[in-house]
This record gives C-alpha cells, structure tokens and sequence, in this order.
C-alpha cells in the first residue's frame, strides 16, 4: 500500500442488518463464482462447509481461471498483513513478539476464521530479506517469514509472499525492481521452511509470490491513464518522479529470474502507476505487454483502482482497468485478474486515494462486478481505520458507511477536519462470509 495523489493519471457474526444488505446488493450475479472452490477454514460466520484449496494452481486454457490440484476453480478471497514490511527485523531485539506473535498472527487466524478468507497475503520488506541486496538474512526468513506462513498453512490457508520496498531505506531508488529484487526472490525461493514436511518455498504449492509491490518508478506521469508500459515490463533508466539516472529491471525479468531459480509457484504481478491500473497490458492492435512466463503461470493484480470525476467508480471504469482481460462474456480471455490489494475508507485524510464519493452505492457494485468475472479480492488490512474500527478483537467490529449518514465530501481533506470513521469492513465481511 502507497499513498498516491488523487490524480487519476497517475471468527463471529456480522449483525443481521449488514448481512442481509450486503447479500441483496450481491443479487443477480452469474453463475462463474458459484462453482469457485469454498474458503479455507471454517469461520462461524460462513454461510457453508468450507474446503481447503489445495495447489499446485495453473491457469485453464481460458486464460483466465485458476485451478488446483485437482482442476477446482480457485478465487481467492483474504486480506493483507503487513507486519513483515517494516524493515526493522535486524535492529529490534522485540521483532518476532511484537510483530509476528502480537499482531501478525492473530491477523491471520481471524481471516481464516471469522473473515472465511482462504487466502493471506504477506507483505514483507526487501531489506529485512537481502540488507545489502546481495546476501540473504536466513535469522528473519526463519524467525518471522516462516512462523507466519506455517501458521497460515495450518488455518489452511493459501500464502501470498510479497516483495515490498515502500518502506525500505533505499525506497527512493527501490520504486520498480532493481538487482535486490532478484536477490530477494532467490533468499526465499531456496529457504527451505522449519517444519516437518516442509519444503523450500519456492516449491511450496500452497505460496504465491507477489513479485513487487506497486511498481511506481513513473507514477508521477501518464498519457491518457496510461503508464510507461516499457518500463514496466522491460526496465530502463529513469530520470523524473524524483529518480536521477536509476536503472530499473522490468516486470518480466523478475519473473524469469524466479523461474531460473527453479520455483514452480504461481505468480501475481501488478500493474504499473502504484499498481491501480492494468491499463495498456495488452491493447487492442499491440504491442502486448504481457509477461511471458515459461509456466504459464501468471495472474495480474490491480491496487486500488481510483476514482475521480473523469474516472467513476463503474462498471465501465472497471472495464477499462482490468475487466477487458477477464473478457466476459467471450469463450476465452486474455489473462487472468486479481484484486490483489483494496480498500475503501475515510481514515486517510490528505491525499487519500482509498475513498470513492459514493461509496455505499459503489463499494457493493464493485464486489458484484468483481463476482460476475470470477475476481478475488485481497483487502487490506485487519486494522483500526481500513476493515475494523479499532485494532485487534473482535475482529467483526468492523467500519461501515451506515454508521454515519454519508457524504461524498468525505473525501475530500479540509485542513483541521477529519470525517468519521467510514469504510467497507461490512461490505467486504459479509461477502467473504457469503462465498462459501
């Protein structure tokens, strides 16, 4: 997660008055989700039985659904723990307890509980895996990678390992991959994980690598919403956004260096501009910018898809950013999508990108748009202000737009305001709950 300019160009029960909205705005969709495999742990608040998916994940020859092992379809609902990004592993003796024990973990037990999630996505810093880009820290990928996605295993959940640099110390010239990253995937490609059966991550069918965090090296400028679609997936030097002559590795090079170093997984890889926009991945009449992946093993994540007065929270909007890959109604698509990182909230007041003015009626179109095309959703994160109203238990307290008569300038930062304390919790619980 990254703050942005709002330039465009750039386990318990939800009470029954949330539910019962949520599943009407939820009326109508088709039936491709209806046969999605079930979420992965058995939350009170599930609305059936739920079934563990169960990797290794390829991609259909549709081009745009996911299945396991044994050929079910595979959506994935969860949300994000950020803990692991904050890239102070090394210099925190209190680290593992008060990051991974005190709040990572119970994150991740409430989403395969009460949040019927079957998915986590771990954000996790670059630095604290590689410090100086070129070796490995074996002590962080053993004390607090390894705890976390052994105790996500175990709630039965699928792992997202992502490579975040945001808040790393050389993040002013981390903004797209560099050699670290590579470096990066290597570290956790080949750890081998601390428990019995385990194996090295990067032939874990139960992981995902995210392979970088909000690609956002020319996310200062855009033509026509549109993003430097060469630099994204092939690298180059970039002198503007605040970079003086940085080199940056494309998209496609990290993918095939994972595949170098022999990892099966399937991957997520988010598209440029911060990752909000999928825009110009493949346009009508080339050139194509898709990744070429030896295993044909690849899904494309959006972020936060903005709205503004040009670009509105619709359906149409959605379309242009990413629908047209899933292409429904057609027999086959283009590529397959996630939602790999959303929210929706009034909590971030300047600059905030995470709030679309008319989010009660928007927020639950978005989910039943997401649902027709068969896209998971990831959203971040279970903590005071994004999906809860305070940080920890219950972990079902969560924001809701009715808890304050709405108003669009919600949005909007005026200096020495602050709106109250709105957003999707609700919206997103109930539809999780409602998946199985």
């Amino acid at each position: 997660m990254l703050a942005r300019s709002p330039s465009r160009s750039n386990r318990g029960r939800l009470c029954m008055i949330a539910w019962v909205a949520a599943l009407a705005s939820l009326g109508g969709l088709g039936p491709q989700a209806l046969s999605a495999q079930s979420a992965a742990a058995a939350g009170t608040g599930c609305s059936a039985p739920v079934v563990q998916p169960v990797g290794p994940f390829s991609i259909r020859s549709d081009n745009r659904t996911v299945v396991g092992r044994n050929g079910e379809v595979f959506i994935s609902y969860g949300t994000t723990v950020p803990g692991l990004a904050s890239p102070t592993f090394a210099s925190d003796p209190n680290f593992v307890q008060d990051v991974v024990v005190d709040k990572d973990i119970p994150k991740i037990d409430a989403t395969a509980g009460a949040w019927c999630g079957n998915t986590i996505r771990l954000q996790v810093s670059q630095y604290n895996v590689t410090p100086g880009g070129s070796t490995c820290d074996t002590s962080f990928l053993s004390q607090a990678l390894d705890p976390e996605v052994r105790e996500a295993e175990a709630d039965g959940l699928v792992v997202v390992i992502n490579d975040t640099t945001e808040s790393d110390p050389s993040a002013a010239v981390e903004k797209d991959p560099t050699s670290a990253t590579f470096k990066f995937w290597n570290c956790v490609d080949h750890h081998a994980e601390a428990w019995p059966g385990g194996v090295a991550y990067g032939q874990d069918p139960q992981v995902i690598f995210d392979v970088f965090n909000e690609p956002r090296a020319d996310a200062c400028t855009s033509s026509n919403g549109l993003y430097d679609m060469s630099l994204w997936r092939n690298g180059g030097t970039v002198n503007e956004c605040g970079q003086n002559n940085v080199a940056y590795q494309g998209m496609d090079a990290v993918a095939y260096h994972i595949r170098q170093d022999g990892a099966q997984n399937l991957l997520w890889v988010e598209g440029p501009g911060t990752g909000n926009t999928l825009a110009g991945l493949d346009p009508p009449g080339g050139p194509s910018y898709l990744i070429a992946d030896s295993l044909h093993r690849v899904v494309y994540s959006i972020h936060h898809p903005y709205a503004s007065a040009s670009t509105p929270a619709n359906s149409t909007t959605w379309w242009d950013e990413f629908g047209y890959l899933i292409d429904h109604p057609q027999p086959a698509g283009i590529a397959p999508v996630m939602a790999g990182e959303w929210t929706n909230t009034t909590a971030v007041t300047q600059n905030n990108p995470y709030c679309w003015p008319d989010a009660p009626t928007s927020v639950p179109a978005f989910l039943s748009y997401l649902q027709k095309l068969g896209v998971g959703l990831n959203a971040y994160q279970l903590s005071g202000g994004y999906l809860l109203k305070s940080g920890g238990p219950p972990w079902t307290n969560t924001t809701n737009y009715t808890d304050d008569p709405w108003q669009s300038g919600y949005c909007t930062y005026i200096s020495g305001t602050r709106p109250p304390l709105l957003g999707a919790g609700a919206d997103v619980l109930a539809w999780y709950q409602s998946q199985n």
